[in-house]
């Protein structure tokens, strides 16, 4: 057996027919053809003529245009080796389809929305491979491999859609020409000579079914179904982890820093009861605040469901900080808008009493916490029930929050009973804080071009 190779794009087996040795070789139809001097037809071998030639490659580009796949066969006698690859005998071509799944169209389509290029690498004829494409939804022009040592590559690269006919050492120029022009290159590959490409792309992805050991060790991720629709999803639940490490980050930076800010703003104030300083909030109730109110819902946020519309987003710049500038002036100004409201109710329970102040600035410190969390995720078009592990959370913060106000447990925090009208006064502040902090996250967003 000669076996295929992507330079001959033809492989040979070798057998014993009626004591003669033949060798059978089945490969690129163009290619089969330049290997051909004679023809078998009606049983008879005949010389192959230019015209018959000629006939063969437009039959064969008929089935291409269909988006067929072909193959083309020829057999020889009595030669051994290299030798039995020249001057064989054509046969015929078959014509095959090998249609795409329907979900791959899906998932292209999905990729152009997400700011994502498709390009589609083959061994395939220019032809059939065009035909595919069309029939994908993959956009750009076609051309072959062997035209890539002629093309301005790094100039041209965005423009092509499809590479036809394409060895191993083809991938790598293509990769290296899309990476020059600041793209971040995905490249798919199963053999052993795919791998100075997945090697040298920014993601390399091996088959996990049909890849070599050599294309696996040299990739990044290995593609355990073989699907490229399972790539599309990968992409999908990466830039959703992201997001909820954004989330996280910026729920627990505006809760922290409200905090912090409340009893900075308070010592400079200087609130006092008969004579006597006080703060809004003690050691203990810090370290509940802390531990448990801002702790469960920054857990549960992690396993946050995606935006529905994160497939139609662009690609984030790979240099962008996770703390953009429009988190950072989100975060001051939450904080300024915690502060002002906390300490504005701690203020009107003054009169009452330290540990009554001290309730309602804890309360009110919660539950804005909670109005933050919400006005987080509202940004990336999350629902308020969607996540059941947060909505679980916060049911328990709220339900601890209450015992800690009416139970015996409340001696232990330094805390009194609230009346219903200082819940009026909570929700009141709360909505409004919600409705200001909403308008503000539209200025600071207009004002730095982006979105968190």
């Amino acid at each position: 057996e000669i076996g295929f190779d992507s330079s001959r794009k033809m492989m040979t087996t070798f057998h014993k027919v009626a004591g003669k040795l033949t060798s059978y070789t089945k490969g690129a139809p163009d290619e089969i053809l330049k290997r051909c001097n004679r023809i078998l037809e009606n049983g008879k071998v005949k010389r192959l003529s230019p015209k018959q030639k000629k006939n063969i490659l437009r039959q064969n580009k008929a089935f291409s245009e269909k988006a067929l796949r072909v193959l083309g066969f020829a057999y020889n006698q009595g030669k051994k080796k290299v030798a039995a690859e020249q001057k064989m005998i054509f046969v015929g071509l078959q014509a095959m389809i090998d249609p795409p799944r329907e979900e791959v169209k899906r998932a292209i389509e999905k990729c152009a929305s997400a700011g994502i290029k498709v390009i589609m690498i083959t061994g395939d004829h220019l032809v059939t491979a065009s035909a595919i494409a069309k029939n994908l939804g993959i956009e750009g022009k076609a051309i072959e491999g062997k035209e890539i040592v002629r093309l301005d590559l790094k100039a041209k690269v965005e423009g092509i859609g499809v590479f036809a006919r394409v060895n191993p050492e083809h991938k790598l120029k293509i990769v290296e020409a899309l990476k020059a022009k600041g793209h971040i290159v995905a490249m798919t590959g199963d053999g052993v000579n795919d791998a100075p490409a997945l090697k040298q792309s920014d993601i390399g992805v091996s088959m996990g079914i049909t890849g070599t050991d050599v294309a696996k060790e040299a990739s990044s991720m290995i593609l355990t179904d073989d699907n490229f629709t399972s790539i599309v999803s990968a992409v999908e639940e990466g830039r959703n982890i992201y997001d909820n490490i954004k989330k996280f980050v910026n729920y627990l930076l505006s809760s922290n820093m409200g905090e912090v800010l409340v009893l900075f703003t308070a010592m400079i104030i200087g609130f006092t009861i008969a004579g006597e300083p006080v703060l809004p909030l003690i050691a203990i109730q810090i370290l509940w605040v802390n531990l448990i109110t801002d702790g469960l819902p920054a857990l549960a946020l992690g396993v946050d469901p995606p935006d529905p519309k994160i497939m139609q987003r662009k690609p984030r710049n790979p240099k962008e900080h996770v703390i953009s500038k429009n988190m950072l002036w989100n975060i001051i100004v939450i904080g300024v808008l915690v502060t002002v409201g906390v300490l504005f109710i701690f203020n009107y329970g003054l009169p009452q009493g330290a540990e009554k102040a001290q309730t309602l600035a804890l309360t009110m410190l919660v539950v804005l916490e909670i109005v933050r969390l919400e006005m987080i995720r509202s940004q990336y078009h999350t629902g308020f029930f969607s996540n059941k592990w947060l909505t679980m959370a916060l049911a328990v913060v709220l339900v601890l929050q209450l015992l800690i106000i009416y139970t015996p447990l409340r001696s232990i925090f330094h805390l009194a009973p609230l009346a219903w009208i200082d819940w009026v006064w909570i929700v009141m502040i709360g909505a409004a804080m919600f409705a200001i902090g909403k308008f503000a996250s539209l200025l600071i967003r207009h004002a730095t071009h982006q979105s968190d």
